[in-house]
């Protein structure tokens, strides 16, 4: 299976991980979690030196992706180090997920979102795929053993 390609994507577990780990031991709201990413993505961090490398050699891979450019590439280029990198699209789902859970990831505006990304690259994601997502074993119905 070629790697860079929608035939090889699945859809995404890191969401639903999130909220089944933090219904078994999560205490604080999931908006107190998040903030401190949702800053990050919004206000930027400055690009590591490895980073910055990596980014550079991956611009040249992922250039025609439908996307990549417009998120990854500011100005038209990779992210040099040291220079401060913001992603608001991604403060946005951050801040989305925070107010409307592991739904606002799965069946919502984000969703739609990924389906068109699927579309205009070929891939064959539906609707479906998402609101049906769950982890397999899920954990909703199992304690923590107790230490």
């Amino acid at each position: 299976m070629p790697p860079y390609t929608p035939f090889s994507w699945t859809v995404p577990g890191t969401v639903d991980g999130w909220f089944e780990l933090h219904g078994l031991f999560g205490r604080l709201p999931m908006r107190d979690l998040l903030a401190p990413a949702i800053r990050a993505a919004r206000d930027g961090e400055p690009v590591p030196q490895v980073i910055a490398g990596s980014w550079r050699r991956g611009a040249r891979l992922f250039l025609d992706k439908p996307g990549f450019a417009a998120v990854f590439l500011p100005g038209g280029k990779a992210p040099a180090e040291g220079e401060v990198f913001r992603n608001p699209a991604l403060a946005s789902a951050y801040e989305a997920i925070a107010a409307g859970g592991r739904a606002a990831f799965y069946d919502g505006p984000i969703t739609d979102a990924i389906l068109d990304l699927s579309r205009r690259a070929g891939g064959r994601f539906s609707r479906e795929d998402f609101t049906s997502h769950r982890r397999s074993g899920s954990s909703r119905s199992r304690r923590p053993i107790a230490a």
